[in-house]
C-alpha cells in the first residue's frame, strides 16, 4: 500500500485527524472580529462629529457676526443729520429734570441675535426647556437708537486678546455686535450725528460662565476690569457722566446738562469691578443690589425694597419681562415700580407675536418716573436724615478732639 492510501486508510478507520491547516476555515470569526472593530470606530467617528459640528458651527457664526459688524460699522457716518431732534422723550418732560426722575426703556441682552436651529437643539439636549428662554432677538444698535432706545445691555467677555459681547460661547453666540469696542464706536458715531439725544445708558453684565466652551476666556480680575473702564473712557470721552462728576456737582445732572451723554454701569454681579473701580476715578458706575452705589439692579418689579432705592436717588434698573415670559401685569408693576430703566426683550418698534411690547404713551421711549409710593420716599427721607445726623456727629468729635488736642512745641 502507497504511503498516500495508508494515510487516507488511517483517517476513515479515525486512526488519525487531518491536519489542522487541511481544514478550510470559517468566516464567522473574522467577521465578527471586524464588526466589533468598525463599532467602534463608528462610535468613535461619531463622537467626532457629535463635538466637531456644534464647534465649527459656533465658530463660523462668531466670525460670520464679526465681519458683518465690522462692516455695518464701518459704513457709518458721525456726520449730523440735518433737522434731526430727539421724539424718544415724552414732551412734558422739563429740560430742568434731574435723570433720576426719569423712566428710560432699555433692551435687555441688546446685542443678540436668536440662536440657529443646532444651537437650539444643542441647548435643550444639555439644559431641557432652556431654548425656548433665547429665542429673542435685537437688530443692530443703530437701528434701535433709530427706533428710540436710549438704554442698552452688553455682555462683555475677557477674552485676553479683546472683549466680546457673547451670551453663551458656541452654542448662544449670534450676534449685531460681538465686538465690544466696535459697539462703543457704534454708539459714538450715531451720538455724533445726533447731537442733543437723551442721555444713553449702557449696562454691562461682566461674564464669565461657560468658559469651558471658549478656550480663549478668562476670569475678570482688577486688571481685567481696569482695562475695560480704560476702554470705555478712551471710546466715549468727555461725553461720559462719570461717577466723579456726579459726586462733584452733589447729584444726577439734569435732563438738559445729560443731553448728548453717556452713562455706564456695571451690573450687580461683579465683585472685581466694585474691587476695582469701587475707589473711585472710573469711567464706569459700580452697581450693587443694597443701593450702596449710584446704581443698583432689581430685575423683580414686585421687589418690596425697589421704590425705597430709587426715593433715596439710586439709579435702578428692572425687567418687565424675562425668560420670553411675558405678561401686561408684570409690564405694569415695572412701569409703577420706581425704577429708571425698564428693560425688555420687546421694545415697541420689535413687539412678540403675541402683540405684547414696552413703551411709554405716544411711542416715547424716555418719560417722567411715576410718583414714588409716600412710605417709600419717608423711609429715603428718615434714613437721609439719620445718615446727616451720623456725619455732623463725627465731624463734631473729630473737631473735639482735634481742640483737646494740645498744640506740638
Amino acid at each position: 500500500m502507497s504511503n498516500d492510501a495508508a494515510f487516507r486508510h488511517r483517517v476513515l478507520k479515525g486512526d488519525e485527524r487531518p491536519a489542522r491547516h487541511a481544514i478550510p476555515p470559517t468566516p464567522r470569526g473574522r467577521v465578527a472580529g471586524r464588526a466589533v472593530g468598525w463599532s467602534l470606530f463608528a462610535i468613535v467617528m461619531l463622537a467626532v462629529v457629535a463635538i466637531a459640528v456644534p464647534v465649527v458651527h459656533g465658530l463660523w457664526l462668531a466670525q460670520d457676526a464679526l465681519d458683518a459688524q465690522r462692516a455695518h460699522v464701518a459704513s457709518l457716518s458721525d456726520r449730523p443729520v440735518a433737522g434731526w431732534t430727539e421724539t424718544a422723550i415724552a414732551p412734558d418732560v422739563p429740560e430742568e429734570t434731574p435723570i433720576d426722575r426719569l423712566q428710560f426703556i432699555a433692551t435687555h441682552n441688546s446685542y443678540v441675535l436668536e440662536p440657529t436651529g443646532l444651537q437650539l437643539f444643542l441647548v435643550d439636549l444639555v439644559e431641557p426647556g432652556t431654548a425656548a428662554t433665547l429665542r429673542y432677538e435685537h437688530p443692530d444698535l443703530t437701528t434701535q437708537l433709530e427706533n428710540g432706545v436710549r438704554a442698552f445691555e452688553l455682555d462683555p467677555r475677557n477674552t485676553g486678546r479683546r472683549f466680546t459681547n457673547t451670551h453663551v460661547p458656541l452654542v448662544a453666540n449670534r450676534s449685531n455686535a460681538p465686538d465690544f469696542e466696535l459697539a462703543l464706536r457704534e454708539l459714538d458715531i450715531w451720538s455724533d450725528a445726533h447731537p442733543g439725544h437723551a442721555p444713553i445708558f449702557v449696562q454691562l453684565e461682566l461674564k464669565d460662565d461657560y468658559r469651558f466652551l471658549d478656550p480663549f476666556s478668562a476670569a475678570w480680575d482688577e486688571d481685567a476690569v481696569l482695562a475695560l473702564d480704560e476702554l470705555v473712557g478712551d471710546s466715549l470721552g468727555a461725553k461720559l457722566i462719570t461717577p466723579e462728576s456726579v459726586e462733584a456737582r452733589g447729584g444726577w445732572p439734569t435732563l438738559a446738562e445729560a443731553r448728548g451723554r453717556f452713562l455706564v454701569y456695571t451690573d450687580n454681579n461683579s465683585d472685581a469691578a466694585f474691587d476695582a473701580l469701587g475707589a473711585g476715578g472710573s469711567s464706569v458706575f459700580v452697581a450693587r443690589a443694597d443701593g450702596s452705589t449710584a446704581f443698583a439692579v432689581r430685575n423683580d418689579p414686585r421687589d418690596d425694597e425697589l421704590a425705597y432705592l430709587a426715593a433715596t436717588g439710586v439709579l435702578v434698573r428692572t425687567r418687565a419681562d424675562a425668560d420670553t415670559v411675558t405678561g401686561a401685569a408684570r409690564r405694569d408693576a415695572a412701569f409703577a415700580s420706581g425704577a429708571n430703566l425698564i428693560s425688555t426683550d420687546y421694545p415697541i418698534a420689535s413687539p412678540a407675536e403675541s402683540g405684547y411690547a414696552v413703551g411709554f404713551e405716544g411711542g416715547a421711549t424716555v418719560r417722567l418716573r411715576p410718583p414714588l409710593p409716600e412710605e417709600a420716599v419717608a423711609a429715603a427721607a428718615e434714613a437721609a436724615a439719620a445718615e446727616a445726623a451720623a456725619a455732623a456727629a463725627a465731624e463734631a468729635a473729630a473737631a473735639g478732639t482735634t481742640e483737646a488736642t494740645p498744640p506740638a512745641e
